[in-house]
């Protein structure tokens, strides 16, 4: 049976249900809005646990974050390189960071973070708890340099904005499972990044934790209670592979 584009399932951790977004295909219309009010944010933590569907080799959006001012204003965006390596690049007030290999394209569970500050542009991009990138300068001269990541934006997940909220493509969409997506106002140090990636929550400076109560799923999206294995326990994982196969 095919499942639909994106399906929201849930994850039983302990004595936690958490829901996992599933999109089956890439598309232009199947999206899910982060509910919550962003601060200004001079330093930034992102990280997930997902799955990349190993089905197709063009450029993904994972989250994107708009703002009037600049549309690309907060994005992680990544595609399968021809060694069947993962590539993310990170976008900052518009300026793209290079794509680099961050894990295998195994269909597996892999938890990412990605971390910038407004000090020096420095950023980094960690997966399965190890750096695998990092540099400085990333929107750190020309005019945008003074600013913070601008608060009162638009997160969506699985789309690019092409404008605030919408317009959306189907060669940037989202394809995969992604789940227990957590945002700081902060840069987190690599023993908290560990921690998150054992599903320990860092209380401090969080500015959004997953949750279904402030995800707005697109309308034509189905939800159903089901449980699955617990990719914290075991990231690699790889019980979703049958929605993406």
């Amino acid at each position: 049976m095919l499942l639909p584009l994106c399906w929201l399932k849930f994850l039983l951790l302990g004595d936690h249900i958490v829901p996992v977004l599933v999109f089956r295909d890439k598309t232009d219309t199947k999206y899910v809005k982060v509910l919550s009010d962003f601060p200004a944010l001079p330093a930034v933590t992102a990280c997930a646990h997902l799955q990349w569907d190993t089905r197709t080799q063009e450029i993904a959006t994972i989250f994107s974050y708009a703002v009037p001012a600049f549309i690309n204003e907060f994005q992680l965006r990544g595609f399968v390189d021809e060694e069947g390596f993962v590539r993310f690049a990170l976008i900052v007030h518009g300026h793209h960071s290079p794509y680099l290999p961050v894990f295998r394209a195994d269909g597996q569970w892999h938890h990412f973070c990605v971390t910038w500050q407004q000090e020096n542009g420095t950023w980094a991009i960690y997966a399965d708890g190890k750096r695998r990138a990092s540099a400085s300068g990333l929107c750190a001269v020309g005019p945008s340099a003074p600013q913070a990541i601008y608060g009162q934006g638009t997160f969506i997940i699985g789309q690019d904005q092409d404008s605030l909220g919408g317009t959306f493509r189907e060669k940037e969409s989202f394809s995969g499972n992604i789940t227990d997506l957590h945002i700081w106002q902060k840069v987190l140090g690599a023993e908290q990044i560990e921690k998150v990636r054992s599903c320990w929550v860092v209380e401090q400076d969080l500015v959004f934790g997953w949750s279904s109560n402030a995800l707005e799923v697109e309308s034509t999206v189905m939800t159903t209670p089901l449980v699955i294995e617990d990719p914290c326990n075991d990231p690699s994982n790889d019980s979703c592979s049958d929605v993406l196969g």
